[in-house]
């Protein structure tokens, strides 16, 4: 468990909870990605939503088994029934996995990432907050969305705000 570490990634950017739960209450932002470009597409798994609990006997959990690495690796897609809405789909490495980017101090590795498509920000974000994340988008050439809420709905919408020259 110490060993592994997990990003997580969700298939929607239009969910109302997400919204609310991981971005500061609309005033956030959302990075979208082409994962066909990712070089480590083997390490994206979906997220498994069951009703019960993934159960790892007790000799997975201190390593003396084999197997205990995979086991392990296996709980962590699994979540509970009620977080579906979230489509999560994550990449799991371990400290093995990072080679030399691994920082020990740190618990954690930088590894080379995609170039986002987009970066949509809440409907709520705050005007200076848009007017770095639009200045930083225009200088790395990135599409820039803001969502805004459907006003006859529970739903919320992309509003282009800037396209990149191609």
């Amino acid at each position: 468990r110490d060993s592994l570490r997990v990003a997580c990634f969700s298939e929607t950017n239009r969910s109302i909870l997400m919204w609310s739960h991981y971005a500061h209450n609309h005033q956030g932002f959302c990075i979208e990605y082409d994962f066909s470009q990712l070089e480590y597409k083997q390490h994206l798994k979906p997220v498994r939503y069951v009703s019960e609990r993934h159960y790892i006997p007790g000799d997975f959990a201190d390593h003396t088994s084999p197997n205990a690495g995979n086991a392990i690796y296996e709980a962590a897609l699994y979540k509970s029934a009620e977080w579906s809405y979230e489509k999560e789909w994550r990449i799991i490495r371990d400290d093995g996995a990072c080679g030399n980017k691994w920082d020990a101090e740190k618990k954690g590795a930088l590894l080379e990432m995609i170039r986002p498509s987009s970066i949509i920000l809440g409907c709520m974000a705050k005007p200076e907050f848009e007017k770095a994340v639009r200045e930083h988008c225009e200088e790395c050439r990135i599409n820039l969305y803001k969502m805004k809420k459907d006003k006859g709905r529970y739903r919320l919408e992309n509003c282009l705000l800037y396209t990149s020259p191609s």
